[in-house]
């Protein structure tokens, strides 16, 4: 458990047992994340666990143990919830979940909140009911955090009103701002957003808890954000997306990034995606707020990617996430040389996912996508022109992903047409992509009336599997063609799933 002796004892009665002038331990449990504009499911490790253990260190903690649910459900003993009623019918004579030790902790802070659907090979995301489960046989308060708390949603699952009694706390907002207030002495603390100052020191203060994942070095990628909130923020967003209704964009300084990745180089960390942003090429970028597709700021960049390369000698990876298509398709010239310096300065394997999400104009419109299939396509085109090209890693320096939601409103059949349309498109232009990702919509905002056509929308995946990226890996892959630095993940039978880590 990683220790800071000398700290402050906490400064005013606090509910916990030991109450007054004792040094406080907390366990933080990572049920894992993930977000539309975040990952933090294994081999990713999220910023807020790391600023969490920033928090409560500030705060005056001493000892804070990280775990996972995985660690959890691998040693969990058995017994019956202290808190709460005991598990009825088929679960009743199953072992309950519970932190080993638990006992000599003060607080437990479970961590949580898949809102984006999605398959996994390294971890599988807590449930409610794991993560009320745990909470219910711990002695000491609970606090919950994460994407779970503030939406009341995970992994396909609504929170109940008899899951929210499981928890002393729970926190709306930054559950790093609630549990540094909390440990500070107030017993019931104000449902806030962190500082910019409190984000500055907390990521760097808490980034001693990567040691603590059995991921480390390899294959381990830490999740790093450049700024929170949705550059289209003041026009609504998607109607699905729970990050357009965070706060407006509030950006990170170049310096304050490298400071977090400087921190982590020190302890052993190798591989960063810069994934916790809407647009990586709209960071910082000119008239944020005022026009819906802001204009790129290439010196912006620049200054971020050289500051993390100059904090982190030891680097392997370095790769990017999301991408706003008009954003690109609008503003050309500047999206070429972010482009540029993306490719100059990354990792080779790098990807930029592009959130078309439906290739139907009907969709577009009813849902306030990001961008039209023109957008799109000429998004597509321009991360090819420069980043088709190899790399000593085996694959492209850098290619666009995209990403189809099935379930919007608005969508018919003819939805799922459009979409393979636009994808032949892209085959028949030769242009090159890393990856498809077609899920379907979680209704975690609560606004919309979620249908899912089944049927028309497991033969769209079928046939994007079958006609698109078959031909599209023949094109990016051929036979033989070497990929390096491949990890493991998992086997089954003969067969042995391996990815590049990144």
């Amino acid at each position: 458990m990683p220790l800071r002796p000398g700290r402050a004892t906490l400064s005013k009665p606090f509910s916990i047992p030991g109450g007054l002038g004792r040094f406080v331990d907390i366990a933080i449990i990572d049920g894992y994340t993930d977000e539309p504009a975040a990952l933090g499911v294994p081999p990713y490790i999220a910023p807020l666990p790391r600023y969490l253990a920033g928090a409560a260190w500030t705060a005056g903690c001493e000892g804070v143990l990280y775990s996972t649910i995985d660690e959890v459900r691998r040693m969990s003993r058995k017994g019956t919830p202290r808190k709460g009623p005991r598990p009825r019918g088929k679960d009743r004579d199953r072992d309950l979940l519970a932190m080993p030790d638990g006992d000599r902790y003060d607080l437990q802070v479970l961590l949580g909140g898949a809102v984006v659907p999605g398959n996994y090979l390294r971890g599988r995301p807590a449930s409610v009911r794991e993560l009320s489960e745990i909470a219910r046989s711990f002695t000491g308060q609970t606090l919950l955090v994460g994407p779970v708390a503030r939406w009341g949603w995970t992994s396909g699952e609504k929170m109940t009103k008899a899951h929210h009694e499981a928890f002393d706390h729970v926190a709306t907002r930054d559950g790093d701002a609630y549990l540094h207030d909390l440990l500070r002495g107030e017993e019931e603390p104000l449902q806030r957003f962190r500082t910019r100052e409190e984000w500055a020191s907390w990521s760097v203060e808490g980034a001693g808890i990567v040691s603590s994942s059995r991921d480390m070095p390899h294959p381990l990628i830490v999740e790093v954000e450049t700024y929170r909130g949705c550059i289209r923020h003041a026009f609504g967003g998607c109607s699905f997306c729970t990050t357009v209704r965070d706060i407006a964009p509030v950006f990170r300084e170049p310096s304050e990034i490298a400071d977090e990745i400087g921190a982590m180089d020190r302890l052993g960390v190798v591989s960063y995606r810069l994934g916790g942003q809407s647009c990586i090429y709209s960071y910082k970028a000119l008239g944020v707020g005022e026009v819906e597709s802001p204009v790129p700021d290439p010196r912006a960049l620049r200054s971020l990617l050289e500051g993390i390369r100059r904090a982190a000698p030891s680097l392997e990876v370095l790769h990017v996430d999301n991408a706003n298509p008009a954003v690109i398709a609008d503003h050309p010239g500047e999206a070429e040389m972010v482009t540029q310096l993306i490719i100059e300065h990354c990792t080779g394997g790098n990807l930029v996912a592009l959130g078309l999400e439906s290739a139907d104009p009907a969709v577009h419109r009813a849902n306030n996508l990001n961008a039209t299939r023109e957008q799109c396509m000429e998004a597509i085109r321009a991360i090819n022109r420069w980043g088709r090209y190899g790399t000593d890693t085996g694959l492209p320096a850098l290619l666009p992903g995209i990403n189809f939601l099935g379930g919007l409103p608005g969508e018919t059949p003819g939805t799922f047409e459009l979409n393979m349309g636009f994808l032949k498109q892209v085959l028949d232009e030769g242009l090159l992509l890393r990856r498809i990702n077609i899920r379907q919509v979680a209704p975690v905002c609560g606004q919309m009336e979620v249908k899912h056509d089944q049927r028309a929308f497991r033969k769209f995946k079928l046939r994007v599997r079958t006609e698109i990226d078959l031909p599209n890996l023949q094109a990016l892959l051929p036979y033989a063609a070497p990929i390096r630095r491949v990890w493991t993940e998992l086997h089954d039978g003969n067969t042995t799933f391996g990815r590049q880590i990144g």
